[in-house]
């Protein structure tokens, strides 16, 4: 059907098919700040306004939306740079990918309430997750704004007489980052005949994958491969980021039979478009044989359920780990006599 949207001033008339998602309407009209980051609504990377609103694009139809007022973050750029500079300095942009979210509903917040205690901040944008900032350096740098703009302090933060301590030294791209630029690979590569990739992830916490048909799904049109745990190269590796030689243990394979957590994948799709790589996702048969799980860290280690039973689990760092007890590392120090010093 067709519809006709106002995205941030610009009215943009498209024929859309009816399951297609605001988040993906706005991605084909070049607004790359609206991010998917969870496919479960639950991560507000893709926050935009609608009428003013906040919404999440990925839960709204395009066909909603039609005949309303969209602002993403590209429509958005003198507002948020009234702040954005405060939240680089505390070095909360990290890798940049739930920025814009966290920007457009820190807007949403101040237009709402100007004046929020640090309670309400945390309340207001507790649906905005990241990965790598840890939230305080985001509290801090709203805080920061807050009480350079209302000159509750003497001096700014950043005009500290101080050499190092209380300075932030930015990013070389966290303007770019907080703005919601286009950096990312899906952000740079649309419309170039690249394949579009999507994962069929298990929905259980423990299982093993018994029987997988694939044979639909291949002949699907648009679809380019099918890839499970027959396919893939049997060779273990990390996925932490340390320098080689890595500590952390050789448990990974880039498809396992033996799938430990929900959201595993079992699967991976390349397709000409979403659409068939999500049509392909659909007809996947899969069966498993349900384990029953870990789920509390505190029974794990000695736990008569292995997370990673298999033999080819390895560290290439000797650090006291040990698979058949659910131990990643272990170490212990000691340096003098503590009952003695204590006793003094």
């Amino acid at each position: 059907m067709e519809v006709k949207i106002n995205v941030n001033g610009r009215v943009i008339t498209d024929s859309v098919d009816a399951d297609m998602l605001l988040l993906d309407f706005l991605r084909k009209h070049g607004c790359y700040s609206v991010k998917c980051g969870c496919e479960t609504t639950n991560c507000g990377l893709c926050t935009v306004f609608m009428d003013d609103i906040p919404v999440l694009s990925c839960s709204v139809l395009t066909v909603r939306a039609n005949g309303h007022k969209i602002v993403t973050l590209e429509g958005l750029q003198d507002e948020a740079k009234e702040f954005i500079g405060f939240i680089a300095d505390q070095g909360a942009e990290q890798c940049g990918f739930c920025n814009p979210g966290f920007i457009v509903n820190t807007i949403a917040l101040l237009r709402e309430n100007p004046n929020p205690t640090d309670d309400e901040i945390r309340a207001y944008l507790v649906g905005n997750l990241c990965r790598c900032s840890g939230y305080n350096g985001q509290l801090r740098g709203i805080r920061a704004f807050l009480d350079y703009r209302d000159s509750r302090k003497e001096k700014a933060m950043t005009e500290k007489n101080l050499k190092v301590v209380g300075k932030g030294y930015r990013k070389k791209d966290s303007q770019q980052l907080l703005l919601g630029k286009p950096l990312f690979m899906d952000d740079i590569t649309t419309g170039q005949g690249t394949l579009v990739v999507k994962l069929l992830r298990s929905p259980h916490p423990n299982a093993i994958v018994t029987e997988i048909n694939t044979a639909v799904a291949k002949k699907l049109p648009g679809v380019a491969a099918v890839y499970t745990w027959e396919d893939v190269p049997k060779q273990r590796f990390t996925i932490a980021g340390q320098t080689y030689p890595e500590p952390s243990p050789y448990d990974r394979l880039i498809l396992d039979r033996h799938v430990r957590f929900v959201g595993d994948p079992v699967a991976i799709v390349a397709a000409e478009n979403e659409k068939a790589a999500d049509a392909a996702l659909k007809v996947i048969k899969v069966k498993y044989e349900v384990l029953e799980p870990v789920l509390d860290y505190h029974t794990a280690k000695d736990n008569p359920v292995l997370v990673h039973p298999e033999d080819d689990w390895k560290p290439m760092v000797p650090v006291g780990g040990d698979n058949k007890r659910n131990l990643v590392s272990a170490e212990s120090h000691s340096y003098g006599d503590v009952d003695a010093v204590l006793a003094t």
